[in-house]
């Protein structure tokens, strides 16, 4: 850590970034009016004056840049929102100044079981290879302390109570909206995390000490690794690294770095992971793998990200990002999935694990194709500042009759928010936001389900961290009633008291390139530190018609059932869990359901309305019983959107091809370029698979949070 302290940079130079910061944010960020008065979050709210609390991180004196750095990650750490992130990539192009190649990896493995069915414990056992642990570790006594005591529960880490340390461990850098979803992601970053995500102290990183409640003990420190990159034919010896089993496609490795830091300093590559860690993706425990033990041989899989196969007379679909760079290929799994599934009237299953989102074009397309009776129209609001109206040169649909309009005249109007008493935000009227080319394919692989499932058919999963793009699926599932949602992980001992929210962060992010696009601070920053960059600049609703008060960004949807299981899905050890509380839930919801929930349906084709589009059916009573004696306005047709305030189908102009002539009847006026734009929309909606997808600025609705996961 003093290796990262010797980078002491000017005053001058850290006002200056510090006031460029500041600018950006108030110029772009979407929730820069919002975070000084937000709504409240299971009695907890975090108000945050950004302008402020940069002009608070003014220091009187020169500094190193790793405590200028943590200062401002404690800043982002405030917003709780985790589409924001700030990292510069390299200062001054120095040797020891940390950047994603400086990771933290945990000395004990921590996991999570239930004792009895009221007493949740957590346990360790081996992180590394017994091997490694004694290479890098060094140390006996915690080697064989650990190894005795893997069914013994621990009964404090550093003097706390082990959920307790948990959720302190990253305190201040990370936290989310969810506390479930915070928890999920902190102790998944445990075990592995970067330094440019969790710029710990030397006090967190040291003495690390766990008590059993037995009262054997052990105390060791944290492993710092550095990844340098040489090649495969030096010394095996000097590299300290066991190649016996080395696949022969690797060609290269990762060898210790020896440098000035004052800890023991462990490399590892893909290749370590793969086979002496648990599984890890992008800094967190790796979602299912195939291997010999697992207990379900999938029918696709695309790229270990998405997987669809039947066990035990279930569908099941599991998913960890909608973000791939072959969307031609997602796709057709995609609808390979559905049409493998469509041919029996099981229940369907779908299980997210860790995932930090996708495009969010993908996840409403999953919508549609797991659950027709879910909307998945998606609306907005941008915070009007002068740095937009002069910049943005987007294209908008309008939700009247989806008639595209240029910036120009979008964000020449302004609607007042009035969020409270103290806080007013202008903001521009709602557009639709559109999907793009990407969209006007996926139409191309859709196909008619014969057996579509009702929304009680259908379980959803999620660990309270499903984020972005995941978070959009799901609250659009929520918001139309389209499936039973249930939440697993999270943090046990907050399982009755704290609201479990099924998702994180739905709003579409700004980018590191339309940053530098859009803001000379920003270009300038980035020129000299190689600065990435991003955060919410869309204030997103469900619904025009019913838009509430404070964006989706901080509206809370619980999950319908939560289940006591705290680890990430493996189709190897926990499939069978999943797999059980499916099916009591799908036999519980053919009588029972959640009273909290007024979205969900019990569908019923008794249910008749004069409106030959709208489908009907019962909403659950305040004794946890359908009411079966009225009917009620549910989904509508293809096509067609139902309006909650007026409880009618309307067509949804969006839907269907011949809209885009309109648009060009329409906007006669436009310039050339968005003419030409406009055309290529048209040629795009009308051609088939054989052209492959483009992704578009308007299709990057909501980015994955890899560098939170980082």
């Amino acid at each position: 850590m003093d290796s990262f302290n010797k980078d002491i940079v000017d005053k001058g130079e850290l006002d200056s970034i510090i006031d460029k910061l500041s600018k950006i944010f108030e110029d772009f960020y979407a929730f820069y009016e919002t975070s000084k008065n937000p709504p409240s979050y299971n009695n907890y709210q975090n108000k945050v004056n950004i302008k402020e609390e940069f002009e608070k991180m003014k220091k009187a004196e020169n500094r190193s840049f790793y405590s200028f750095y943590q200062d401002l990650s404690k800043l982002i750490g405030k917003l709780n929102d985790g589409h924001t992130h700030i990292n510069f990539q390299n200062i001054h192009n120095s040797k020891y100044f940390f950047n994603y190649t400086h990771e933290i990896v945990s000395p004990i493995d921590l996991y999570i079981k239930n004792v009895n069915n009221e007493t949740t414990k957590m346990f360790g056992k081996l992180h590394l290879d017994q091997n490694l642990y004694k290479y890098f570790i060094n140390n006996e006594t915690v080697l064989k302390v650990i190894q005795d005591n893997l069914d013994v529960p621990i009964k404090s880490i550093n003097s706390k109570d082990p959920f307790e340390y948990i959720e302190d461990f990253g305190s201040g850098y990370l936290n989310l909206r969810n506390p479930h979803g915070t928890f999920t992601l902190l102790f998944n970053l445990f075990n592995r995390a970067s330094l440019s995500t969790l710029p710990l102290s030397i006090e967190k990183l040291t003495g690390f000490t766990v008590v059993y409640e037995n009262d054997q003990t052990f105390t060791t420190d944290f492993i710092i690794t550095y990844s340098k990159k040489i090649e495969q034919d030096i010394s095996v010896i000097e590299a300290g690294l066991d190649l016996n089993n080395i696949n022969k496609e690797i060609n290269y490795l990762y060898a210790p770095e020896i440098n000035e830091l004052p800890y023991e300093l462990l490399n590892i590559t893909e290749y370590d992971m793969e086979n002496n860690m648990p599984q890890f993706s992008l800094g967190v425990q790796d979602s299912p793998t195939n291997d010999n033990n697992a207990k379900i041989k999938w029918k696709y899989n695309f790229e270990n990200i998405f997987k669809c196969g039947i066990y035990k007379d279930t569908n099941i679909y599991f998913i960890k990002s909608f973000m791939t760079n072959n969307m031609n290929k997602f796709i057709t799994k995609l609808v390979k999935c559905a049409e493998y599934f469509d041919k029996n009237t099981n229940p369907i299953f779908l299980i997210t694990s860790m995932n930090g989102g996708g495009l969010g074009v993908m996840s409403k397309y999953l919508i549609e194709m797991l659950s027709p009776h879910s909307s998945s129209l998606f609306y907005n609001r941008i915070r009007r500042t002068k740095a937009f109206v002069d910049h943005d040169k987007s294209i908008y649909f309008t939700t009247d009759k989806c008639k595209l309009v240029s910036s120009i005249d979008y964000l020449t109007n302004t609607f007042m928010a009035k969020y409270n008493e103290n806080l007013n935000d202008s903001l521009t009227d709602l557009t639709l936001v559109a999907d793009g080319a990407i969209r006007s394919q996926l139409d191309d692989y859709k196909f008619n389900l014969k057996n579509p499932r009702k929304p009680t058919d259908i379980v959803v999963f999620t660990d309270g961290f499903s984020f972005s793009a995941t978070s959009i699926f799901l609250k659009f599932l929520q918001y139309s009633g389209g499936g039973i949602t249930v939440g697993y992980f999270g943090n046990p001992q907050k399982r009755e008291n704290v609201t479990f929210d099924s998702s994180l962060s739905p709003s579409a992010i700004i980018s590191t390139e339309k940053l530098n696009e859009y803001s000379p601070e920003f270009k300038d920053l980035n020129d000299k530190y190689n600065v990435k960059m991003q955060f919410a600049y869309l204030q997103s609703f469900y619904d025009y018609s019913s838009p509430s008060t404070f964006p989706l960004e901080y509206e809370i949807t619980p999950v319908d059932e939560k289940i006591p299981l705290y680890e990430n899905f493996n189709e190897s050890l926990n499939l069978d869990a999943f797999v059980n509380f499916g099916k009591n839930f799908i036999e519980k919801y053919k009588t029972k359901c959640n009273p909290k929930n007024k979205k969900l349906y019990l569908l019923d084709e008794k249910c008749q309305f004069s409106d030959k589009h709208m489908h009907g059916g019962h909403l659950c009573g305040t004794d946890g019983i359908w009411n079966l004696s009225e009917c009620v306005p549910t989904y509508c047709d293809i096509n067609y959107i139902f309006n909650h305030t007026s409880q009618k189908c309307v067509f949804n102009y969006c839907s269907i091809p011949p809209y885009n002539a309109l648009i060009i009847i329409e906007n006669t006026a436009f310039s050339l370029s968005i003419l030409i734009l406009i055309g290529t929309f048209i040629y795009l909606t009308w051609s088939r698979k054989k052209q492959k997808l483009k992704i578009g600025k308007n299709d990057l609705l909501s980015e994955g949070n890899d560098e939170l996961l980082n």
